[in-house]
């Protein structure tokens, strides 16, 4: 419950009843003057937990767990307080915060009700009051040190003057004294006598005028000392002995990790003794150097589709074992449903070239002649998809007159004949494509689009239905060029799936690449067409992500984004119209600042529709300064324009377009004349309204305004 105290300020209890937080985790209570947060965490220390606290914002951060939890407060905590404390105990995290409003009643711990645009600019601002603490915390720190420092300094220079003060008093009484003994001593010895008169002047003669860097001992007049070094002076016959040489045997420190250099001792795992890591080589690594078991395994790889692992065993088996011609027949099998097809015919020749080699006797073989055939066979698709149907045609052909006799297998001879007549239809579809082709180049689009109908008729081919698309965006019709494209993208794409993870070699599928990205740009630029820009820019990172230099996608993708920042700039605009309706000034005049950080500069019609709308803002707001500068800016970027297309000869303005820069430019000069007027800079508003009528010379108004500032000039001169 909550009471009043004797002011009648309410009191919270100091321990509330917990509100828990199941769906984040925690546990929070408050009093008057601390919220406290109880975060259950396991398996951690405290020097582990890195706490950031600022007045709006807690976040935890955790490396090892790869956890962080960051909570927005809901209301703002005094985070440069001494009573806050954080506590990890019995695998709970104990955080107390102080309240900057002591006594403020939090009706919850986290601010729940703003959306991510909110949240991140709240955050941004609490960093940032934060670190503004935090620098003058240490700019007052500074200070302090140097204040302290320096009178530090002053009070030791002090005490150095006394104690030379002091030095110099002593000094002085030790001379008297001196002066003194030995005027005693010779009266008593030789009855000389001097009055005390001559002795007082003797001693005043003798006052220190400077500081004294001497230490005066009266023991100089002791006789000891002439006998004392004496004795020194005697020669020291007492020297000592020859160091005697002897054998010492040490033993050094043992290095941990005898095998990793000493400056890495403790950045790397230790590596296993030679006798240990032959003791921990299981079964597996025994069989690794069986070249059966490796071809073996690389038979189920290949059966299951896993062609890169059985590429990877066949190499290691023939690696061990090179009379193992067959894995390399199988690996070329594999290349070709890899399509590396460059890789497929190197290792198609390398088993020709082995059964070549043998004898006639073994040539007769019947499992040496079916590896020859499925070799041939192989290179024959290999050499097609490489787009050389021709050879590849040869091939078969050569093989069919001269091994005729070896072809007993039907299923064998059915291969080859339906390799073949599958080449057959794709030289075919070649040649009338090409027919198309030189239709296309004429613009003759309609008879190309009839040959490359014809292409597919007889083959399914995707390169034709490359053509067809680009055919259909030259003419026009976008979306009949997107459903050819999604056509051909999706036959092309299983050629390219292993572009950008193939660990054998990515040159191979590089052509095949280059031609998938041609059909997402013809894509993309179909759907800027159709205004399906958020589509098109979804094509387009697809290029983009296959060949991150492709200068084509990459003006592309930068159109997209020009289109999607003009389309939020006329959102923005529509609100700030709606805003000056609603006489809101200041409201449509930040709208209108944002919007030109979002468009750019080159957009140059539509910047300039945004500074004449931040003048009519200004205007009414009475800031005539800010007008004419805005004013100056529009001007300039008109001025520079018109140079800029003067220079380029590629580069045309449209009627529209001038008239609308003429209008623009118009328009400058008239808001600067009137901000002119308002300042009483009459004849710089006159200036700017006749070189306005030059550009506008049937403007009436421009005219009259003309006059009026002619007669006002009159009357002044009056």
């Amino acid at each position: 419950m909550i009471g009043n105290n004797a002011a009648g300020v309410p009191q919270f209890p100091p321990e509330p009843v917990p509100r828990i937080k199941p769906k984040h985790g925690y546990e929070w209570y408050q009093d008057n003057k601390i919220v406290k947060i109880r975060i259950p965490i396991k398996g951690i220390t405290m020097k582990k937990i890195d706490i950031f606290i600022s007045d709006l914002v807690l976040k935890i951060n955790i490396t090892e767990k790869k956890w962080v939890r960051v909570l927005d407060l809901k209301h703002e905590i005094d985070f440069q307080g001494q009573e806050n404390n954080v506590v990890y105990a019995n695998e709970v995290l104990e955080i107390i915060l102080v309240k900057k409003e002591e006594k403020k009643h939090w009706e919850d711990l986290i601010e729940d009700g703003l959306d991510k645009e909110q949240i991140k600019k709240r955050r941004q601002e609490s960093f940032q009051r934060r670190e503004t603490a935090y620098q003058e915390h240490l700019k007052q720190r500074n200070d302090l040190k140097i204040k302290f420092d320096t009178h530090a300094t002053k009070e030791q220079m002090r005490l150095e003057d006394e104690n030379r003060k002091v030095l110099e008093v002593k000094k002085t009484e030790e001379k008297n004294q001196a002066i003194d003994k030995i005027y005693d001593d010779v009266d008593e010895k030789g009855n000389i006598t001097q009055n005390q008169e001559q002795k007082t002047k003797v001693k005043e003669e003798i006052k220190p005028q400077i500081i004294w860097t001497h230490k005066y001992d009266d023991t100089i007049f002791n006789d000891e000392d002439i006998f004392r070094n004496e004795e020194l002076a005697v020669e020291y016959d007492d020297k000592p002995k020859v160091r005697e040489q002897k054998k010492l045997d040490l033993a050094f420190t043992q290095r941990m990790y005898p095998g990793v250099a000493a400056r890495e001792q403790h950045f790397k795992e230790p590596p296993l003794p030679k006798v240990k890591q032959q003791q921990e080589k299981s079964g597996d690594d025994l069989e690794n150097k069986n070249p059966l078991w490796l071809k073996d395994r690389g038979d189920e790889f290949y059966k299951n589709q896993d062609f890169y692992s059985a590429i990877m065993a066949y190499n290691q088996a023939y690696k061990l074992d090179q009379s193992m011609i067959n894995c390399i027949a199988n690996r070329c099998a594999c290349n070709i449903h890899l399509y590396n097809y460059e890789e497929a015919l190197m290792d198609a020749d390398m088993v020709l070239s082995y059964c070549n080699s043998l004898k006639e006797e073994e040539k007769e073989l019947a499992k040496n002649q079916s590896l020859r055939l499925k070799t041939i066979l192989r290179k024959a698709i290999a050499t097609s998809w490489k787009g050389d149907v021709d050879r590849s045609l040869e091939i078969l052909d050569k093989s069919l007159s001269e091994d005729i006799f070896y072809l007993k297998d039907n299923q064998l001879i059915q291969q080859f004949e339906g390799v073949q007549q599958t080449i057959q239809k794709r030289k075919e579809s070649i040649l009338i494509k090409k027919q198309g082709d030189t239709l296309f180049k004429s613009a003759q689009y309609e008879k190309a689009l009839e040959k490359y109908f014809k292409c597919l008729e007889i083959d399914n081919n995707e390169t034709a239905m490359g053509n067809i698309s680009l055919t259909y965006l030259k003419m026009g019709k976008n979306q009949e060029c997107v459903e050819f494209c999604n056509k051909s993208i999706e036959k092309v794409q299983k050629f390219t799936r292993f572009a950008s993870f193939n660990p054998i070699n990515k040159q191979s599928v590089q052509d095949s690449n280059n031609f998938l990205i041609k059909l997402y740009i013809r894509k993309a630029k179909a759907q800027q067409q159709l205004k399906l820009l958020k589509e098109s820019f979804d094509t387009i990172k697809q290029a983009i992500q296959i060949n991150d230099k492709n200068s084509e996608a990459k003006e592309i993708y930068k159109e997209i984004e020009k289109s999607f920042a003009i389309e939020e700039v006329n959102h923005l605009k529509a609100q700030a119209a709606a805003f000056m309706k609603e006489n809101k000034v200041s409201e449509a005049l930040e709208i209108y600042n944002e919007c030109l950080k979002k468009i750019d500069s080159t957009e140059t019609i539509e910047y300039l529709a945004i500074l004449l709308n931040r003048c009519a803002c200004f205007l009414k707001l009475e800031k005539y300064e800010d007008i004419i500068t805005n004013c100056l800016r529009g001007l300039k970027i008109i001025r520079s324009y018109k140079n800029r297309v003067i220079s380029w000869t590629n580069q045309k303005l449209t009627k529209e377009e001038k008239d609308k820069l003429i209008s623009f430019e118009s328009r400058f000069l008239v808001r600067r004349a009137n901000a002119y007027l308002k300042q009483n800079l009459i004849f710089n508003a006159k200036s700017d309204l006749e070189e306005a009528l030059k550009l506008d010379p049937n403007n009436e108004q421009l005219k009259q305004d003309i006059l009026k500032i002619d007669v006002t000039i009159n009357e002044t001169k009056k």
